[in-house]
């Protein structure tokens, strides 16, 4: 009888999503509701949604935060409406300024001009055969731009453009104009000196204006006060600004400038750091843990300190398969718990976000999934990651086991890509066991192999193999040239997986 041996089918952690599992031989290929953390395998936390808050049309930007008592508050926007949610009594309050219209969608630059004046109706689109290179971008659609000054709230809607402030201490008052404030602005942030930034302030795209200290209110430069503005020096349409560390990082959809603070007289200096690393949209932007990355057209970059490129292995998949009419949706949120940036986007077959990639900036590792949500907060403030749903819900993240009190069962699984079991060319490895690294409760995962006789060639599926966990071994049966490995969840709750192992025997030559 030929000798057992034990094959080791556990690649390092990490999704790599080549076209086919063939091209992922060796490698994590397929995945939803699972992550790595400190090199085992265990499920992503639950989702519960806000009991009694519900908004009027779905969440397109957020911001978490504390006020000065400690109470923790939530600004949404949406479609159409701001609301502020104070989140110790689940009480939502509609605050949109007066008179702020809702937001434009994005979707693709179709245009309506084509042939002499007079020529077809007005109001018909062009048809997209006649669309040329000029209208390949596409149209990102508005945003409510929000930050902090202090605990007041600080809004940008790009569809008005003024500037609008918000007080706790007032929770049911619309959001006020800000008297002498710059119109026509593209978007707000707030420095660490507590001035306020205007970005494409009064009209101007290139034009970046900022307050006296501590006066939101006085904007005209003047010998006694700190109030000023400078132009950038970019080739792109301005996109968006947070806060790091070293100052305010500033995307243009093709380059970052650094804007710091110099001190009096001049207040701040800006300076372009990089260039060729646009973010793909607005809203694709996660902060934490020192660092601040963003999902570009077609790569991913961080800022530390500098601005770099960091290595994506599911780049390939991900960028064939977001819809680029809908770029626009594209968000970014961190869960600092598991030192984790997420990032959804719609996939070419949905106008909304309905899968996520993720990133451990910790562990170097990509997983993978499919989750509906429309927006999160990029620089995650609170203990667990709060996200909006289609349905105008806000959602607590990594809570409990379920959806929303729905099971999981079905959805949260691991799949790898083709392992061939046996060198030679025509024989057959014979498998009896797998030895497994476990822990959880038993019956709460189960095996499935998908075996062939040559790779990309028809398969046969061995059915789910529960883990009875009594002795680390489970008996299986079957034999194959090379084969893939799937994990699944059969009951909702935690667990953990490390090295599996295959016990097989050398089989005859085909």
């Amino acid at each position: 009888m030929a000798k057992r041996r034990r094959i080791p089918i556990f690649p390092r952690p990490g999704i790599y999503r080549g076209a086919t599992p063939s091209v992922s031989a060796g490698r994590w290929f397929d995945m939803n509701g699972m992550r790595w953390r400190s090199g085992q395998l265990i499920p992503t936390g639950g989702s519960a949604a806000l009991p009694g808050v519900l908004m009027d049309t779905p969440g397109r930007d957020m911001l978490t935060w504390h006020d000065n008592a400690g109470k923790r508050w939530g600004a949404f926007g949406t479609d159409a409406k701001l609301y502020v949610l104070d989140l110790e009594l689940n009480v939502l309050h509609d605050i949109t300024p007066a008179g702020v219209g809702p937001l434009e969608p994005p979707g693709a630059l179709v245009g309506y001009g084509l042939a002499d004046y007079g020529e077809a109706d007005y109001g018909t689109a062009r048809d997209p055969a006649d669309i040329g290179v000029v209208d390949i971008s596409p149209i990102l659609g508005d945003m409510w731009s929000l930050d902090l000054f202090g605990q007041d709230l600080m809004v940008v809607p790009t569809q008005d453009q003024h500037l609008f402030r918000w007080s706790p201490t007032t929770p049911t008052t619309p959001a006020a104009i800000v008297t002498g404030a710059p119109a026509s602005n593209s978007g707000v942030v707030v420095t660490d000196e507590r001035h306020v930034v205007l970005l494409g302030a009064g009209g101007n795209a290139r034009n970046i204006a900022w307050c006296d200290q501590e006066n939101p209110a006085v904007w005209t430069p003047a010998v006694n006060n700190l109030a000023g503005d400078l132009m950038l020096e970019t080739e792109g349409r301005l996109m968006n600004a947070l806060r790091v560390p070293s100052g305010v990082l500033i995307w243009t959809d093709n380059d970052v400038h650094l804007m710091k603070y110099l001190g009096p007289p001049y207040a701040y200096g800006i300076n372009k750091i990089a260039s060729g690393c646009g973010p793909i949209s607005r809203r694709a932007i996660s902060q934490a843990g020192g660092i601040t990355a963003w999902m570009a057209a077609q790569s991913f970059w961080r800022y530390d300190g500098a601005v770099t490129p960091f290595a994506c292995d599911v780049g390939d998949w991900l960028f064939s398969l977001v819809n680029r009419d809908m770029v626009g949706r594209v968000f970014g949120i961190p869960n600092p718990a598991f030192t984790e940036h997420w990032f959804y986007f719609p996939d070419e077959g949905s106008q909304e976000c309905n899968r996520y990639v993720a990133y451990n900036y910790a562990d170097p590792a990509w997983i993978i999934g499919q989750q509906n949500r429309t927006a999160g907060d990029p620089r995650g403030s609170m203990l667990r990651p709060i996200m909006c749903d289609q349905a105008g819900r806000v959602v607590l993240h990594e809570y409990g086991w379920l959806d929303d009190g729905a099971s999981r069962v079905g959805q949260i699984y691991v799949e790898t890509g083709d392992f061939t079991l046996s060198e030679g060319a025509d024989s057959r490895l014979h498998v009896l066991q797998i030895e497994q690294d476990f822990v959880g409760p038993a019956e709460a995962v189960g095996y499935r192999f998908l075996g062939w006789e040559e790779m990309n060639g028809p398969e046969f599926d061995t059915g789910l193999t529960p883990i009875t966990n009594d002795s680390g071994l489970t008996d299986i049966r079957f034999s194959a040239r090379g084969c893939r490995m799937r994990i699944e969840a059969m009951a909702d709750g935690p667990f953990a997986l490390g090295k599996t192992r295959l016990i097989a025997r050398q089989g005859g030559v085909r």
